[in-house]
């Protein structure tokens, strides 16, 4: 994360590079900050692949919210 820090400090609006820090933040469970990053790689350019990671990040957590929902059902059937 730092490499892409010390990059963005001199290349701000890099889409490629803001997708990239977007990537590790989530890795590192700082949704969030990484959301903040994907946005703005996004309103930089709007084909950047950081649509594809925001989008896969919620969907992960949809599925696992699901889980916890099914099993919370799967308990009071017991």
């Amino acid at each position: 994360k730092g490499v892409l820090d010390a990059f963005l400090a001199k290349q701000p609006q890099h889409a490629s590079a803001l997708a990239q820090r977007g990537k590790v933040l989530l890795k590192l469970g700082k949704r969030v900050e990484a959301q903040k990053d994907f946005a703005e790689a996004l309103n930089l350019d709007s084909r950047a692949p950081a649509a594809w990671w925001l989008e896969a990040a919620q969907a992960e957590e949809a599925v696992e919210v699901l889980r916890k929902a099914l099993q919370a059902y799967a308990d009071d059937a017991e």
